[in-house]
């Protein structure tokens, strides 16, 4: 025989409420409010045609109730039902680091030339740095472009990322 608390009680409504949860969203999409950057804006405009995929509008939601103050798109960003800030909401695989990057490469001026390439591609020396090191997550196509580079100047091996993570690709659009 089982006796019921009221701590399993508790249990069994937060078990219910994950389960109905669980059948509304796809765990695939959804967002915790920890993973949004605190620069990027959300949309609040739950009416619009693109709002069941809309990455904006998931963030919104999952925001807590306290945040009382985030930056967001307007609803006049929607025109003839397309948003130029959409993004779909769907989670890729981002890398950190390109530690082995420079141990593909023997030659010291392709090295030096992979260097200037991927300072000019990634935007900047410090940029550079903080994506080499992992503090800053690398994008499906930036990852191809270092296996390319790779490829073109190295010994034809792939490059080796530090980590690998799913998330949502919260980038500036456009």
């Amino acid at each position: 025989m089982v006796i019921a608390t009221k701590k399993s009680a508790e249990y069994l409504v937060i078990w219910n409420n994950m389960r109905t949860f669980a059948k509304q969203t796809s765990f695939e999409t959804m967002i915790h409010h920890y993973e949004i950057p605190t620069w990027w804006a959300v949309c609040m405009k739950a009416d619009c045609p693109m709002a069941e995929n809309c990455l904006r509008l998931q963030a919104y939601k999952s925001l807590p109730s306290d945040v009382t103050k985030w930056p967001c798109v307007l609803p006049n960003a929607l025109s003839d039902g397309h948003c130029i800030y959409y993004q779909k909401a769907e989670r890729v695989k981002m890398s950190r680091g390109f530690g082995n990057l420079y141990s593909l490469i023997t030659n010291r001026q392709a090295r030096k030339a992979v260097r200037l390439e991927l300072t000019d591609y990634l935007g900047s020396k410090g940029t550079y740095h903080r994506y080499q090191h992992g503090e800053r997550l690398l994008r499906p196509e930036q990852q191809e472009y270092i296996q390319q580079l790779a490829k073109t100047y190295g010994n034809g091996e792939a490059v080796v990322f530090s980590d690998n993570v799913e998330t949502f690709d919260f980038r500036n659009i456009p």
